[in-house]
């Protein structure tokens, strides 16, 4: 017979068992994959429920005054329990409560079996990004319209435990019986869940190939050649008109010479305004060249999310209209997984929770019928330490079996981004590529510039060792064959010395911490003679002496060699340099990073973008910033054809208002300046209906905005952005209100969509500036001559140009905005931002004028 389940929620007071009392009790009877009986109840007590989990749970003090006590239906719910596998999302925290109200009760409550679905669901769902149970509702489609009332979320739980078991029992039998094997190791009682599913097996519908005893899904991708056959101009009208689009000729005249520039194999700078269709036109000229000269294209963006938003919009709106372009998402292979190295991370013998749980997950991902890109298993934590400490190790097979085909023979467009593109690759996979399109060109710098250094993290390079030092552990083994086996004084010896090399690690980290400590990246100037230099290079000798040693595995002196080869990079990089830069995370060494800066920005640019390709278009609405950069400019701007296009859509001039009495931003007195801002927040938002997007430059600075309003603007809806916040979904929610307020960071001043059919508004709270503390400060200075003006003035203006593209972004919107930071008129570097400043009608004044203002510019939109 099937196991039965009774999933369970409890909702509390508070997180502490000895002083926290249960509200709420939801439970779930679940059995052969449907909900059999429902326990559900208010628990009363004594306790005030704090206002936090009241506005979290929506249960106040009313609900529970005459709610039933636990005693009054302890002993039918310790009935209702009996012989189910115990289950909750974070399960000791429900069970933990349960057993002391049930002790209470004088009943001890111990269920035989007992599951996590924290555990279970980060091993069948591996692709996902989080594990609340809310996130997982929503990409699921499991109904929760009451998230953290108990009911609510015990059937919420049972749901997606139900589509859990059912992806469970469509898998092969092998795949089944691997799980089983590690799931006994677990902590809790997933193996008997294993074990019912094998027992009840009916058979695996998905046809799947098996290699190395592992079972998976290849994914299979078709793609018909292009085939066009008429003039450029022509194919330009035809799919314009298509897409029920109105043809302009800026637009047509911006694609041609795309296309010009990739059929004569010429280098191009072109600066597309906002509202210039440069996307949809790059990729009719790829699309074009491709069909007539067969000859693939590649496309880099600035981010993953843009290149995404190219394939699910622009590229899926082409082929519904009939123009189904050939496309494949560029990455190297060290990105994709195969067979082979899934077979040796399970092989492996190491084994802790985080281990379990990553075996399990490649073991599910490899069914997926995905192409087995690691990025889409979202690996964090010890999961992506012990991962790439394992892809550190395996000696790739001259044969490796991928879950796709890695490079297409007919030509496509290739799909990347920046960071991909300026990375240190091992192969080139972009060799079959003599023809490149960079979009958002001004986003190279910072991502050149991440390419310039190493950085050694205190914490994973600890992991590492200590896994060393468990490969040459000699602790276990017997009297008899230490007698026997006469390597073992050989591995006692390596023992001693890696245990003496990691105390030299340590002394290392203690002395950074002791000498070097700050709140901001430190470039700590050393000679060969320092202490730091002293230890590098004795923790370096020792690696190379065990590295000589005969007889070791291969898989030892590979772990021997990547810890030598990181500390000679220090050693290195001191010579070459006379300095490290040091970064503190927290006054602990486990916070410490050793940066490295091992190249320059100009010759990672040549070496992957200048030389690597024959054409080069780079395309941005705000290249202007380019000229600015010390770096950039001479790299995409000399000796090379400049075209700028405007909005092929007429923009009305918007008005911008600058007050003039609002105090000097500064980092150290953020709260009045706020203030002060608040009253023209306050002024807007209580007479004027409508949507603002408010953009500041910290989650400090959200927070303490947040806070201010939610005490003053009582009627008005505000989303806010906050580290564990998706980005996209935030302006989705933003872009279906009819009314409201969303505080924003910089990541919202480019590539989000501010959609609405009234009057938009923009508010810029300070200039984005990057923070005083911001690493890359530290890190540019040696590849400009003033690093504020060269650096950061620059990478200030490209943001706030990017930020006033947010408010016109078509024909049909209409809006204002407000810069509260006289900065952008008024310091010796405001001649930067004019360029930006003629794009708008300029207002200054005090509170007084706003009000004009704002009235003045009402009365024109109605």
């Amino acid at each position: 017979m099937a196991l039965k389940y009774a999933i369970v929620d409890i909702e509390t007071t508070g997180n502490n068992l000895d002083v926290d009392e249960m509200i709420q009790i939801g439970v779930c009877i679940m059995q052969n994959n449907t909900i059999i009986d429902i326990f559900d109840s208010f628990v009363h007590t004594v306790q005030t429920i704090p206002p936090f989990i009241q506005s979290l749970t929506k249960i106040n003090n009313h609900m529970i005054e005459n709610a039933p006590t636990f005693h009054d239906f302890a002993a039918r719910l310790n009935d209702m329990l009996e012989g189910c596998v115990f289950v909750a999302h974070n399960v000791d925290f429900d069970l933990n409560f349960l057993k002391k109200y049930f002790n209470e009760c004088n009943i001890n409550y111990q269920p035989k079996y007992i599951m996590d679905t924290v555990d279970v669901f980060k091993i069948v769902f591996p692709e996902m990004e989080r594990y609340q149970l809310s996130y997982l509702s929503e990409q699921l489609h499991v109904d929760l319209t009451n998230a953290h009332r108990a009911i609510d979320d015990a059937i919420a739980t049972a749901n997606i435990l139900m589509i859990a078991l059912e992806k469970l029992n469509n898998l092969p039998m092998n795949t089944l019986k691997s799980l089983y094997q590690f799931a006994k190791s677990m902590r809790y009682h997933f193996d008997e869940v294993l074990f019912d599913l094998i027992r009840e097996y009916k058979g695996c519908a998905m046809p799947f190939e098996t290699t190395l005893g592992l079972s998976y899904v290849k994914k299979i991708k078709h793609s018909a050649p292009l085939h066009i056959d008429e003039t450029f101009e022509s194919f330009f009208k035809r799919i314009i008109a298509s897409l029920d689009f109105v043809y302009r000729k800026e637009q047509y005249e911006l694609s041609f010479e795309i296309y010009l520039s990739l059929k004569h194999q010429s280098e191009i700078t072109i600066e597309a305004e906002l509202g210039s269709g440069k996307t949809l036109s790059y990729l009719l000229a790829a699309a074009y060249f491709i069909s007539e000269t067969r000859q693939s294209v590649l496309i880099s963006t600035s981010t993953i999310a843009l290149q995404n938003q190219m394939i699910d919009y622009d590229i899926a709106l082409l082929k519904q209209r009939g123009l189904p372009l050939p496309f494949q998402i560029i990455k190297s292979k060290s990105h994709y997984l195969t067979i082979e190295f899934v077979d040796y991370v399970l092989k492996d013998q190491k084994s802790n929770h985080d281990i379990l749980i990553l075996k399990m997950q490649l073991l599910i991902f490899l069914m997926s019928g995905q192409d087995g890109d690691i990025e889409r298993l979202n690996l964090n934590g010890g999961r992506k330490i012990y991962f790439e400490l394992m892809r550190s190790l395996y000696l790739p097979k001259q044969q490796e079996t991928y879950l796709f085909d890695l490079l297409s023979d007919a030509a496509h467009i290739g799909i990347t981004n920046h960071a991909h593109l300026l990375s240190n690759r091992k192969q080139n996979v972009f060799e079959q590529y003599q023809h490149l399109i960079i979009d958002e060109a001004h986003q190279i710098l910072n991502y050149a510039l991440k390419y310039t250094t190493l950085a050694i993290k205190y914490q994973d390079l600890k992991y590492i060792i200590s896994q060393t030092l468990q490969e040459f552990d000699t602790s276990g083994v017997s009297q008899k064959q230490k007698l026997s086996d006469l390597t073992f004084f050989q591995y006692g010896s390596i023992n001693n010395e890696l245990h003496q090399m990691n105390e030299k690690y340590e002394q290392l980290f203690d002395y950074l911490l002791q000498h070097y400590y700050s709140d901001r990246i430190v470039k700590a100037e050393l000679t060969a003679q320092d202490e730091i230099s002293l230890l590098l290079h004795e923790i370096k000798q020792t690696l190379a002496t065990i590295a000589l040693v005969p007889n070791i595995t291969k898989m030892q002196r590979k772990m021997i060699e990547n810890l030598m080869h990181t500390f000679e990079r220090c050693v290195q990089n001191i010579d070459a340099q006379g300095a490290l830069y040091l970064l503190f995370n927290n006054h602990n060494k486990s916070g410490i990073q050793i940066i490295l800066k091992e190249n320059k920005i100009r010759s990672v640019i040549e070496q992957y973008i200048i030389n690597a390709f024959d054409a080069k278009i780079f395309i941005s609405g705000t290249i202007n910033s380019i000229n600015e950069h010390n770096v950039l400019s001479d790299l995409f701007m000399e000796s090379k054809k400049y075209i700028k296009f405007e909005s092929s859509f007429d923009k009305v001039k918007a008005p911008l208002f600058i007050p003039n009495d609002i105090p000097q931003f500064n980092y150290q007195h953020q709260d009045e300046y706020i203030e002060k801002c608040l009253e023209y927040i306050l002024l807007y938002l209580n007479r004027y209906d409508g949507k603002a997007l408010i953009l500041l430059n910290s989650y400090q600075q959200v927070e303490l905005l947040r806070d201010y309003l939610y005490d003053t603007a009582l009627d008005q809806v505000i989303l806010t952005q906050n580290s564990d916040v998706n980005t996209t979904k935030l302006n989705q929610q933003f872009n279906q209100l009819e009314k409201g307020v969303l505080l924003a960071t910089q990541t919202f001043y480019e590539g989000i969509d501010f959609k609405y059919s009234g009057v938009k508004c923009v508010m810029i709270v300070s200039l984005p500036f990057m923070h005083p503390k911001d690493i890359n400060i530290a890190l540019m200075k040696d590849e400009v001559d003033d690093v504020f003006l060269d650096y950061q003035v620059p990478v200030a203006v490209n943001k706030l140009h990017q930020a006033t593209g947010r408010l016109i972004r078509t024909e049909n919107d209409k809006g204002w905005m407000i810069c509260f930071d006289r900065r952008i008129v008024d310091s010796r570097y405001a001649n930067k931002f004019k360029h930006i400043l003629r794009n708008y009608e300029l207002f200054e004044g005090a509170i007084e004028d706003f009000e004009s203002f704002l009235s003045q510019v009402y009365k024109s939109f109605s």
